[in-house]
């Protein structure tokens, strides 16, 4: 579907826009509205519709300013005039700015339906030529950057994509240096209409801006578009000067080669090539770093008896070793600290190591992905904040860890009865106490637990469509179908049949 913005300072006139056309059965949505030029250009930046319908007399901006201005910002979208004045004058104006048609007042439902139709065809027409002849430039381009076809081949490819001579033409270029889900990286081609091509090339998102961009402006809006819509805080790097097709390969293997530079810059600015003041041979021929052993040593001392703050300094101590260090080796040495206290504290004190299953959030392999120094630091002291958390509750309550043991248990056992007596000799505690204990600890008495737990594996269950209703009951411990679907319908409002229509 084509996303449109309507645009008109009459309120009824606007309605009747938005209301009465049937946009969803012309394939439009979703449909943006603004009463005049300013909030029609706010609504531009955020969206970036693919149609515009704009009334020529609105004040603060009136349409035909408004189109100058999309045009000057490098938008594409597709402009169709309102005007209440057959007048040539008008209708010139219109046809300047590239509008594509224009519609007299007042008009007919029928009357839109037909202009939409015909950009319709026009948008998929150049959807289709744009994305052939993009997927043979990035077919080149792939086949360029890794050394198998010429500069003068790459030259005609860009020249076909441009529809100029490509000699005459200078290109902006710039990296992400974060990973982009397909996602983010549509949403930016959706965005921004300057950015004509983006290419992952190893471990970053390498971005070519047409002719006309300006290489600093748009690596700002391309930063801030990715923190403000996802959240994402990025380091761009841009080359000031634009390239010539000749400079792609070696300026993306530049923009590569500054990688374990960019991992120690803070997240959220964009950088110039031309005005770092690095040596690449000195990053690449960086001396690894390594943590000392008696540090390990200490943090794992810190951690034992629960010092927070001591290790929490030993920790910021470990990484300050290694910064400085090429970005794989910084992770190695921090991922050999998290193996050695995983192996020498976790995995020897057997309640750490189930509170640590139940409770550690953060995955192992994410240490793999961290994109700059701040994440791998911020890995490694999540994963002592919980260990730290686990001395606090002990200390709390030496009793803790046979809740912990007991939740563990009811998780690998849930579809067999439960048995309290047997339960208490497992975690070494009284059955009356287990139950006390564990009722002030969760909230929850046992069965209340198990019964939770039963209903989540029962509703994991329900979305296997070949498994009958009588199957899922008997496999989460209830033999009898009734009593499982009223425990089911009380846990979820609605019923077991009910509930897997939904999923």
């Amino acid at each position: 579907m084509y996303s449109i913005l309507l645009v008109e300072d009459e309120k009824l006139e606007l309605e009747t826009l938005r209301d009465y056309v049937d946009w969803k059965k012309l394939g439009i949505g979703p449909v943006y509205t603004a009463r005049n030029g300013k909030r029609a250009m706010e609504c531009m930046e955020k969206y970036a519709p693919d149609i515009v319908i704009t009334d020529v007399q609105m004040p603060v901006m009136n349409g035909i300013q408004f189109a100058r201005q999309l045009i000057e910002e490098g938008y594409t979208s597709k402009i169709i005039f309102l005007t209440g004045y057959d007048d040539f004058e008008y209708i010139k104006a219109a046809f300047e700015v590239h509008a594509v048609d224009y519609l007299l007042k007042p008009f007919m439902v029928e009357d839109v339906e037909v202009c939409i139709e015909k950009v319709k065809k026009q948008l998929e027409k150049e959807e289709i030529n744009s994305w052939s002849k993009k997927y043979a430039f990035g077919q080149a381009l792939q086949a360029f950057l890794s050394g198998e076809i010429t500069a003068d081949t790459m030259r005609q490819y860009y020249g076909a994509l441009m529809e100029r001579d490509a000699s005459q033409i200078r290109i902006g270029i710039g990296a992400v240096y974060s990973r982009c889900s397909d996602d983010q990286i549509n949403a930016l081609r959706q965005r921004f209409s300057e950015i004509f091509y983006l290419y992952r090339w190893r471990e970053i998102l390498v971005f070519l801006l047409r002719e006309y961009a300006a290489p600093k402006d748009a690596s700002t809006r391309i930063l801030n578009f990715l923190q403000e819509k996802f959240r994402k805080k990025s380091t761009l790097v841009y080359f000031e000067k634009q390239s010539e097709i000749e400079q792609l390969k070696e300026r993306t293997n530049l923009l590569y080669g500054l990688r374990d530079f960019v991992f120690y810059q803070k997240t959220g600015i964009s950088l110039a090539v031309e005005k770092l003041t690095i040596d690449l041979k000195e990053i690449e021929n960086k001396t690894d770093c390594h943590i000392q052993p008696v540090k390990i040593r200490e943090l794992c001392s810190a951690l034992g008896v629960g010092e927070h703050e001591r290790a929490h300094e030993i920790c910021r101590m470990c990484c300050e070793e290694v910064y400085g260090s090429r970005r794989s080796a910084a992770v190695r040495e921090i991922y050999a600290v998290y193996l050695y206290l995983k192996e020498y504290l976790v995995e020897a004190d057997s309640s750490l190591k189930l509170w640590m299953k139940e409770y550690h959030s953060v995955r192992e392999e994410d240490i793999l992905y961290v994109e700059n120094c701040e994440e791998l630091e911020n890995w490694m002291e999540a994963y002592i904040d919980k260990i730290l958390s686990y001395f606090s509750k002990q200390k709390e309550n030496p009793n803790y860890y046979a809740v912990v043991q007991t939740k563990t248990y009811l998780r690998e056992h849930y579809a067999e009865n439960i048995d309290v007596e047997k339960l208490s000799r497992v975690v070494g505690l009284s059955p009356n106490y287990l139950r006390s204990l564990f009722k002030e600890m969760t909230g929850k008495t046992i069965l209340e637990y198990s019964v939770e737990l039963r209903m989540e594996k029962a509703a994991e269950l329900l979305k296997n469509k070949s498994l009958r209703v009588k199957e899922v009951s008997a496999a989460v411990g209830y033999g009898n179908v009734s009593y499982f679907g009223t425990l089911f319908q009380k846990k979820y409002g609605v019923t077991p049949n009910e509930y897997r229509k939904m999923v």
